[in-house]
């Protein structure tokens, strides 16, 4: 393994990942690279495997956070920024060349069944 893990995120910028139709002309998305150290971890290890996802998602985190949203477009900020971290988690995940890594990240994320109270 590497000394560290490569991360390509794209980080909002203006408007957002999602490209959303209020954005208009002055839409914009950059692209940013983050490194996530991993020399200390060991992936055959699932508490090594589980801290690099951590890992991940706290960059993915920091890198497509902003300033506060607030008025009539929190919302949908808000809903960009979930895009941009989402795909900048998943799209880390399929670069790294451990498949411990990717199984655990599909565990953890496998679609869970629907359920209506009461039913």
């Amino acid at each position: 393994m590497s000394r560290s893990v490569p991360v390509l995120m794209a980080a909002l910028a203006l408007c957002g990942a999602a490209q959303s139709a209020w954005c208009g002309p002055f839409s914009r998305v950059t692209t940013v690279r983050a490194v996530v150290p991993a020399a200390d971890l060991d992936l055959r290890r699932d508490a090594d495997v589980d801290m690099l996802l951590k890992r991940i998602e706290q960059t993915a985190n920091r890198l497509c956070e902003g300033p506060p949203a607030v008025g009539v477009l929190a919302l949908q900020i808000s809903r960009d920024r979930h895009v941009c971290r989402t795909k900048a988690v998943a799209a880390t995940i399929a670069q790294i060349d451990a498949p411990r890594v990717r199984a655990r990240y599909a565990e953890l994320h496998k679609p869970r069944p629907f359920r209506l109270a009461g039913r």
